[in-house]
């Protein structure tokens, strides 16, 4: 099951992306934002996603963290400043 929610507060827009899947092992956490880092097979994945993500959330003046725990889910928030009329 996959839950995306957002607000706006204090000229930010939060968003927040949880699932209920198998959650991402403790000893990954720090890691799932480095370029090529992936558990999955080898060939299969590119370990890319997550960090294009943070660069593309980071260059627009927004942070990314994550929440998780074993068999329970993962939940992803992003929060963005609200740049109204301002193009980049």
């Amino acid at each position: 099951r996959l839950i995306i929610s957002g607000d706006v507060k204090d000229e930010h827009i939060g968003l927040r992306f949880a699932d209920t899947c198998s959650g991402i092992a403790p000893e990954n956490l720090d890691k799932i934002f480095e370029p090529f880092f992936t558990t999955g097979p080898v060939g299969e994945r590119t370990g890319l996603g997550l960090c294009i993500v943070e660069r593309i959330v980071s260059g627009a003046g927004g942070k990314i963290r994550v929440e998780s725990k074993a068999s329970k889910g993962t939940t992803f928030y992003i929060t963005l400043p609200i740049n109204e009329g301002k193009l980049s």
